[in-house]
């Protein structure tokens, strides 16, 4: 089973969400994330049956709920050469949930993210630009997209198919 652990986003951010994604596909080919698969990436796992013992070492970790402000416009590798448009946040505290959860699952044996933590929603992957000014204009616009009460997070599997992902929340665990 191929798994991950992600934030949802909340049904009142989606529509603003989706509204910047319509925006995107003016200026380049993008395979935009469906709105059912938005969510912020704590820890990428893999392929793995541990289930439940992950699940097992994450429902006691403790951490509190908090704020998510959803501040502006990420891209990956770069400007010069975009592959992912995602949404960033400066959020604190979900650096600090997700060097928590890599610690407690390094103890079920899960390697641990070398990589620093760069908290990101995808909006989706870029084949190709055709506008790159108008889009570098636009990701300068988009700002405070929005804020959310992280009271949970889940333990979310992935299967992978021609038309794209499709997610399937495993476990919830509530934030205290």
């Amino acid at each position: 089973m191929r798994l991950f652990i992600g934030i949802k986003i909340p049904e009142e951010l989606k529509q603003r969400i989706g509204s910047i994604q319509k925006e995107l596909v003016k200026y380049c080919n993008i395979k935009l994330v469906e709105s059912e698969n938005l969510h912020f990436c704590l820890k990428f796992i893999g392929e793995t049956n541990k289930i439940n013992e992950i699940a097992e070492s994450l429902y006691n970790i403790g951490f509190k709920k908090f704020d998510i402000s959803i501040k502006g416009v990420v891209v990956f590798p770069g400007l010069d050469y975009i592959r992912i448009i995602g949404l960033e946040s400066d959020s604190h505290e979900m650096k600090k949930l997700a060097g928590i959860i890599n610690e407690e699952l390094s103890k079920t044996g899960i390697p641990k993210e070398k990589r620093e933590f760069k908290s990101h929603l995808t909006l989706g992957r870029v084949k190709s630009v055709s506008n790159r000014e108008g889009l570098k204009k636009y990701l300068e616009r988009v700002n405070d997209v929005g804020k959310f009460t992280a009271d949970s997070f889940c333990i979310i599997s992935s299967v992978l198919d021609k038309s794209g992902p499709k997610y399937k929340i495993e476990k919830e665990i509530e934030l205290r």
